[in-house]
């Protein structure tokens, strides 16, 4: 197991785009699990860099079944999950 430290910005976002007891709060949880396990590869190949700065990269996730991305970031010994936000759209 993967240890995951949920920041104040994520519990902020969650109430926001994925209330208790909705669709978007399950998929928060399964995507939670995945990010916590270590078979699943972090970043892992559909994730993208969401920002990068000298000092950090934060990632997004897609969660399946939403519109929604988790946010992370990777650190020595640990995930940060930073956020949850709307999945930004592709311009064509």
């Amino acid at each position: 197991m993967r240890l995951v430290r949920l920041k104040q910005t994520f519990f902020t976002t969650r109430r926001v785009h994925a209330p208790p007891g909705s669709a978007e709060d399950e998929a928060v949880r399964r995507g939670l699990r995945r990010l916590a396990d270590e078979r699943f590869p972090a970043p892992g190949p559909g994730d993208e860099q969401a920002l990068r700065t000298p000092f950090v990269t934060i990632w997004a996730r897609a969660l399946p079944g939403t519109n929604l991305v988790i946010t992370y970031v990777i650190t020595p010994g640990s995930l940060d999950v930073t956020g949850i936000r709307p999945a930004r759209k592709e311009h064509s």
